[in-house]
């Protein structure tokens, strides 16, 4: 089982998974040049970040459900096998996206992991993904989406099942970024008594609890934690690396990373990218509705043409559907707000 090609990735004990080239990429409509790329991989290599992952944001295949990346998944593992010689790096696929191929394309190209994202309400998905990744020889976890839609007895039953599938981790994914730090600490902690494999954390930023929440993670047990430099991700984005790695050193929690050289990363690669607009309104109305910013959209356009407010629309919808919300279960509560039906 491959954890990752040096020593010191299998010694420590908290570690931070860096997403800033897949997750990231959102937040520049996946149109990362390849000289950035590169100079990411290289600058969080020697940091001494340990784990590196990359590719569309979506994940494998993510270009046939959204803007292709300016560079291919393909010609980013070829750089990533190039210039990174410590950490582990690897990529991420959602059940019905990403292929078994792709997957195999993902090890030959000499990763070390594979990360399965998921809802926690489909995880039954999932298991031929878990079995096939890990037939690849990659360390495999399994992402859990959404988890706040279930109460924490589902939220330890899923990360059971997760383990009996054979996965070799499994995620808290704060897809809302509507956790508080002790719903987060709590979360992990039930999650590592439940089960005997590493318990990870991946939080968004929607109520500014971002790096309070990995944390908090830290504190419940967490082995891995995902971060992006200078927060960069999906709608109101993620806690940052150089923030969350400054806080492992002052904790003496790592010994191994530069903090300063990933700040450093961060203000003269990172943020002087174009990134995209994005509604901060959105991105609260969504932490207290409890609704993924890939809908927003929706809701947007249907509320306007209904002619009622965005976030009434989206408080019904939350209550009735808060993981896969249809344009048809919008327009159907848009309406009936409108007319003053309950």
């Amino acid at each position: 089982m491959k954890i990752g090609n040096d020593e010191s990735a299998r010694q420590q004990s908290v570690s931070i998974l860096d997403c800033t080239l897949r997750e990231g990429s959102y937040a520049v409509d996946f149109q990362l040049p390849a000289e950035v790329i590169e100079r990411i991989l290289v600058e969080l290599d020697e940091s001494g970040v340990r784990f590196i992952e990359l590719g569309h944001g979506w994940g494998l295949n993510g270009h046939t459900i959204a803007r292709p990346g300016l560079v291919s998944d393909e010609d980013q593992f070829k750089l990533a096998a190039k210039v990174v010689r410590k950490a582990a790096w690897g990529g991420i696929g959602m059940p019905g996206v990403a292929t078994f191929e792709q997957i195999g394309q993902l090890a030959d190209a000499g990763a070390s992991f594979f990360r399965i994202g998921v809802n926690i309400t489909e995880i039954d998905s999932a298991p031929d993904y878990v079995t096939r990744s890990k037939e690849l020889g990659l360390l495999t976890s399994m992402n859990l989406m959404k988890t706040q839609v279930l109460p924490d007895d589902g939220v330890v039953e899923s990360v059971r099942r997760c383990e009996s599938f054979g996965a070799d981790m499994v995620y808290i994914v704060d897809s809302y970024g509507s956790l508080l730090p002790d719903d987060a600490s709590r979360l992990i902690a039930a999650a590592r008594a439940a089960v005997d494999i590493p318990v990870g954390f991946h939080g968004h930023d929607n109520l500014g609890m971002a790096h309070a929440n990995t944390f908090a993670a830290i504190q419940g047990g967490a082995t891995l934690v995902d971060t992006t430099l200078d927060g960069m991700g999906r709608s109101a984005g993620n806690a940052s690396t150089e923030g969350v790695s400054t806080l492992m050193r002052k904790l003496a929690l790592s010994s191994d990373l530069d903090n300063f050289r990933l700040a450093t990363a961060s203000e003269t690669i990172v943020q002087p990218l174009e990134r995209i607009t994005d509604s901060r309104y959105f991105q609260l109305v969504g932490a207290f509705t409890g609704l993924h910013s890939s809908s927003f959209p929706m809701f947007a356009r249907i509320a306007a043409e209904v002619g009622v407010d965005v976030a009434q629309v989206m408080e019904r919808v939350s209550a009735i559907d808060p993981v896969s919300p249809t344009a048809e279960l919008t327009r159907r509560e848009a309406l009936a707000l409108k007319s003053g039906r309950q």
